[in-house]
Order: structure tokens, then C-alpha cells, then sequence
């Protein structure tokens, strides 16, 4: 009956094959039934499928379209794939200014995702590694291990932060735990 939410999880629900057999023409269908109805998930959904390829041919340009109105409704998932796809190229101009403005908006609605790439782009693109550093913090807080592994270096390097030898093995250490995140910590002593 036009329900945009009941729509997107219909679509959902054929996205992960929860009851029913995956069909992506399906989730396809739902997401854009909902998101020509400007609901923010379905938008950010239609976004991932034209971005992965899914039912579609892969095609960035129609991802950026549909993240854009995604990020313009305020989802922060939306905001920091639109930010990736800035900060990449990806189906539109390679822009660390308008990246930056996408991934700030995710990031102070706490993704961790959005905090971890704009410390990226505050310590790569504008050697201000104070802004870095705040922001890996707070990525680091929530788990991000390449945040803390950024934080590691920083506190040794005394980058954006002071030297600090115990905030070195700390947040080193909380890197090493994540399972996911290998790198060399030779520099720790």
C-alpha cells in the first residue's frame, strides 16, 4: 500500500534472504519503490546495489545519485559513503574539500567509519595532525583498530598529541587485539 519503511524491509529482507530466496531484481524493486518516497535507508541501499553491482551493472554514478540523496536526508551512513566516493573518485570528481564536509557531518553523528577517514584526510591532505589525532581518538573509542594503530604512531611520533611511551602501548596493544588488523609495531619499545 505505498508504506516506504514496509517496502525498504521487504527489500531488505530479499537483500539478505531472511524467508525468502535472495533476489536482488527484488530488493531492487522495494529500495526504489521506497526511495523515490525519499526514505533515507532505501536511498542508501539503491546506492550500495548500483555500488557493488548487484542486480544492476556496476555503476558508481548512479551510486553517488542515490548516496547524495541519502546524505541529504541526514543518514550518516549515506553522508560517509558519499564522502568515500569524494575521497576516491569514484563516479564523480576527486574532492578532499567536499569529502572532508561529507565525512564531518557522519562523523559528529558518531561513525566511526566517517571519524576514521577524516583523521585520514586531516593527517595525509592537510598535515593538521591535531584534527587527526581527534578524530582517530574518537574512532579509537569505538573500536577502530586503524585508529588506534594511527594513534600508536602519533603518540611516538608526539604527532597532533604529546610523546606519551604508555599511550604508545596501549592503544598499540588495542590494535594488535582486533583480529583484522595486522601492521608492524616495531617501533614500540
Amino acid at each position: 500500500q505505498g508504506h516506504r519503511t514496509a517496502q525498504y524491509n521487504l527489500g531488505f529482507m530479499y537483500y539478505k534472504g531472511l524467508g525468502v530466496q535472495k533476489d536482488y531484481n527484488e530488493v531492487l524493486k522495494w529500495y526504489r519503490l521506497s526511495a523515490e518516497q525519499g526514505y533515507h535507508q532505501a536511498q542508501f541501499g539503491l546506492g550500495v546495489m548500483y555500488f557493488e553491482g548487484k542486480g544492476v551493472e556496476k555503476d558508481y554514478v548512479e551510486a553517488v545519485k542515490w548516496f547524495k540523496k541519502s546524505a541529504n536526508a541526514g543518514y550518516d551512513v549515506g553522508q560517509y559513503s558519499l564522502g568515500a566516493m569524494y575521497a576516491h573518485g569514484l563516479g564523480i570528481p576527486q574532492n578532499y574539500d567536499t569529502a572532508e564536509h561529507w565525512f564531518t557531518e557522519s562523523a559528529e553523528q558518531n561513525n566511526p567509519h566517517a571519524q576514521q577517514d577524516l583523521g585520514i584526510i586531516y593527517a595525509t591532505h592537510r598535515k593538521d595532525y591535531y584534527k587527526a589525532a581527534k578524530w582517530f581518538k574518537k574512532a579509537a573509542n569505538q573500536g577502530k583498530a586503524k585508529s588506534q594503530y594511527n594513534l600508536a604512531v602519533f603518540y611516538n611520533n608526539g604527532q597532533g598529541v604529546s610523546k606519551d611511551s604508555k599511550k604508545v602501548k596501549y592503544w598499540a596493544k588495542k590494535a594488535l587485539k582486533n583480529n583484522k588488523f595486522r601492521t608492524n609495531l616495531g617501533f614500540i619499545k
